[in-house]
Formats: C-alpha cells, structure tokens, sequence
C-alpha cells in the first residue's frame, strides 16, 4: 500500500541472496488483508516490515538463512498504530519470523503503551547459537509462540508492559 492508504489484498514479495542486503516493505494507512515476505540467503541482512496505522489483518513473513546458517542478520517486524491514535485499529495481524545462523536479531513489536493493537499472533523459530528474540506485545487478545534451538539464546520482553 501507498502512503494514500486503503490498498486491499496485495502481496509484496522481496527475495536476496549473497551478503550485506537490506529490504524495508511499508503496507500503512488503512491497508488490509496485506501481505509482506522477505527472504534472504547469507549473513549480515537486514530486513524490516511495516504494517501500521489501520493496517488490518496483515502478515509478515521474515526468512533469513543462508548457505547452511546465515550470521549476523537481523529481522525486525512493527504492526502498530500512529501515535496520535486517530486511526483505525490495527486488528488481526501476524508475524512470523525464522532465521538459521548464529548472533540473528529478531525483533517483534505488536502496538504500544500508547496504541494497543487486538487479536495479533506472533511466531519466531531461530537454530543456532547467541541469537536474541525481542518481543513486544500491548492490546488484547495476544499470542505468541517462540522456538530457539542451540546454546546462548535469549528472549527478551518490554518488562514495563508486564502488569
């Protein structure tokens, strides 16, 4: 979707190989039913998916692998309202991210203190070894399933959100 907003059912697709890639897909202002995928083979990547400001029923899908194992990637996805909380909720989003390789960032925020999100489902598999799962989840109804094969792995939350 544009910044005018209001695009329905589209698909944006992003697919990189070798090393040092960044991909940034933007779906805002009262997109739904969107769906955003990055995949990148080898190491050092960064990808980054933006579904916001009344983005609803949205899906992300972040793979990074590479080679066997990619290293040093990071994955960051962001469904959230504007902070002015005039918008449309964002309701019914998910976001899915697996990554293969060793010291891989995924980072997930699912709404904010200041603009809760509903019904969102978060899902992050990592294999290897020192990888680190951020998590950020405020509104209602929200789930999320984390998976972390190897040694040295960390899941963090905003622990100012625990009530």
């Amino acid at each position: 979707g544009g910044t005018a907003g209001g695009s329905i059912s589209n698909l944006a697709r992003i697919t990189q190989s070798d090393d040092y890639n960044d991909a940034t897909i933007k779906q805002i202002n009262n997109s739904q039913r969107n769906q955003a995928e990055i995949t990148q083979t080898g190491s050092f990547h960064d990808a980054f998916i933006y579904q916001k400001d009344g983005a609803l029923d949205g899906r992300a899908t972040i793979m990074q692998s590479g080679g066997g194992f990619g290293n040093g990637n990071v994955a960051t996805i962001t469904q959230q309202n504007s902070s002015d909380g005039g918008d449309a909720g964002t309701v019914g989003s998910e976001a899915t991210i697996t990554q293969m390789g060793q010291r891989n960032l995924a980072d997930v925020k699912q709404g904010t203190m200041a603009t809760a999100v509903s019904d969102a489902f978060a899902s992050v598999t990592q294999t290897g070894n020192d990888n680190l799962t951020r998590l950020q989840q405020t509104g209602d109804n929200q789930r999320a399933t984390i998976s972390q094969t190897g040694n040295n792995n960390v899941v963090s939350g905003d622990p100012s959100l625990v009530t």
